[in-house]
C-alpha cells in the first residue's frame, strides 16, 4: 500500500515539473507585481 501511494505521489511531479515551476514563475511574478503596486501606493501618498 504504502508503494502505490509513494507511486502515485511520484507519477505527476516529474511530469508536471515543468508546469510547476511555470506556475511558480507567474505566482512569484504575481507577487512581484502586487508588491511594487502597494510601494508605489505608499510612495504617492507620503507625497
Amino acid at each position: 500500500m504504502a508503494t502505490t501511494h509513494d507511486h502515485s505521489h511520484h507519477g505527476p511531479e516529474p511530469s508536471g515539473s515543468g508546469e510547476q515551476d511555470h506556475t511558480l514563475l507567474v505566482q512569484g511574478a504575481i507577487l512581484i507585481g502586487i508588491v511594487i503596486l502597494l510601494v508605489l501606493a505608499s510612495f504617492f501618498d507620503v507625497i
